[in-house]
């Protein structure tokens, strides 16, 4: 017994020095490990370093080597002076002498550059005009028009009544009326049951391609920063964007729009830009409507004892949360959980970015708040009472609600930015102002048809809507013409009064 003790703590003892040497062998080795890394960060760090003096003693060289020529230019431009004063006072004409080949062949260039240049920068106009029929200029301007048409008409979303006919029965429906009506349905593409099926997978198509799209830049971006960064620290000049400094590309992208919160991506292609505009803003009504309609239900008695059952608002014949529809209204409420937070906070950073070729552009907080009051209505159009009238009241509200803010928007600025806010081109803004009066008084209209039953009535009041929505349209024009003649005429005399200087200038001398 005691030999085999002696033998058990001889062999303790020796696996005690063997797992002493494996901790000294570890030690060293993760001490050896720091050093080759340190010193690798040490030799990155010099390498950055180099490539940091070097860019810096390039700028100093570029820097010497333009003020030397401005400074050569100007040298020239002075004895150019003197020539033309000598001759001058000794009564002889002098012109600068022909130009070389070279020197017309670089002038020519320059200019096709220079053209080049104006041709890919963003047409605008100082006065605040469209002042080409692009491609964007011509999709902004059919935005406006849809949602001219859905604004006005959002308050007839149900069937005119009939009213009382002379024997007391019920009379067939103003026929101007039911053109209301099926003019609300065209621009919400709500014309049969079948039509929306067909317009529900078509939003839920238009959300999945702006998540794709706004992934894909984020992914691309991201890519690219690598990619910079790599080049930087590397000290790589042959790279395409190696001439981007990586902390510049990142501050200025898509992401670090978002991260900084500055919200003016400059890195976004236009077609992406003109494609987020359309289905964040302009189809934006359409959408989140057909997708709250898969989640609006109203009950129904069916049977000969009297059951109430839960079926779709758009379509009776659909059960709600049975079947096919609860897969239906679940896409829907992803969909409206990804689309509405970004058409509201995200989309509105492109309507005024550096890569918006439209010269229409917007205030980002007006579209934001604007983009939250349309999803009040069509949420409150969703889920209060399906009635005509209730239906009436939320428009008159919302669209009051819209009204009040471009208003205030436009006197609150009136002094610093005149009628280019919130939109750069002032018809727009006056075109939106009455869009949005002609859809209050539109509302208030209908609310006294529905709930109407005058026939003489609805026939006065038909007329009196149709006189507001032609006033929408003329009052815009009339205001712009006298806008545009009083610009006109303010920028003639100031031009003839910088005539009057110049020639008393010349005068003078």
């Amino acid at each position: 017994v005691a030999s085999q003790a002696f033998g058990t703590a001889r062999a303790l003892k020796s696996l005690k020095l063997k797992r002493e040497q494996l901790l000294e062998t570890e030690k060293a080795r993760a001490l050896e490990q720091e050093r080759r890394v340190e010193e690798s960060g040490d030799a990155v760090r010099e390498a950055h370093v180099t490539s940091q003096m070097a860019a810096a003693e390039r700028r100093r060289q570029r820097t010497e080597k333009q003020r030397a020529a401005a400074q050569v230019k100007a040298q020239k431009q002075r004895q150019r002076d003197e020539r033309a004063l000598a001759a001058a006072a000794a009564g002889k004409g002098w012109r600068a002498p022909p130009k070389s080949k070279s020197q017309k062949r670089v002038s020519g260039v320059n200019r096709e550059r220079s053209r080049a240049a104006a041709a890919d920068r963003p047409v605008t106009s100082s006065r605040g005009n469209i002042v080409c029929m692009s491609v964007t200029n011509v999709i902004v301007t059919a935005m406006l028009l849809v949602e001219y048409g859905q604004l006005c008409f959002f308050a007839f979303a149900y069937p005119p009544p009939s009213p009382a006919g002379p024997d007391g029965g019920a009379a067939a429906a103003v026929a101007s009326l039911r053109h209301l009506h099926d003019a609300h349905t065209y621009f919400f593409l709500s014309v049969n049951a079948d039509m929306l099926e067909v317009t529900w997978w078509m939003s839920i198509g238009a959300v999945a391609l702006l998540v794709a799209i706004m992934c894909a830049q984020l992914m691309k971006e991201l890519f690219w920063y690598q990619q910079l960064k790599r080049c930087t620290a590397a000290g790589e000049v042959r790279h395409p964007l190696a001439t981007q400094v990586h902390g510049d590309y990142l501050f200025h992208s898509f992401l670090g729009s978002i991260v900084y919160g500055h919200g003016k991506p400059k890195f976004m292609h236009p077609a992406l830009v003109t494609v987020i505009q359309v289905l964040s803003d302009g189809l934006f009504l359409v959408i989140t409507q057909k997708l709250l309609s898969m989640l609006t239900c109203v009950e129904e008695a069916v049977g000969v004892p009297a059951t109430t059952v839960m079926v779709l608002a758009a379509d009776h014949s659909v059960l709600c949360w049975e079947g096919e529809h609860s897969a239906k209204a679940a896409a829907s409420l992803i969909s409206f959980a990804y689309y509405v937070p970004l058409a509201v906070m995200i989309a509105p950073m492109f309507l005024d970015a550096h890569t918006n070729k439209s010269d229409v552009k917007y205030s980002k907080v007006f579209v934001m708040a604007f983009t939250v009051l349309e999803t009040v209505l069509m949420v409150a159009s969703a889920f209060l009472p399906q009635t005509a009238t209730a239906n009436a009241v939320n428009a008159l509200v919302l669209t009051l609600c819209m009204l009040l803010l471009i208003g205030g928007w436009m006197l609150a600025f009136r002094r610093t930015a005149g009628p280019h806010t919130p939109c750069t081109v002032p018809f727009i803004n006056m075109f939106r102002t009455c869009v949005f009066g002609a859809a209050a008084l539109s509302s208030l209209i209908a609310l006294v048809i529905y709930n109407s039953d005058s026939r003489s009535l609805q026939e006065a009041l038909a007329v009196v809507l149709i006189a507001v929505f032609a006033m929408a349209f003329l009052l815009p024009i009339v205001w712009y013409c006298v806008w545009r003649g009083a610009t006109t005429g303010q920028g003639v005399a100031d031009r003839e009064r910088l005539e009057m200087r110049k020639r008393r200038a010349q005068s003078l001398a």
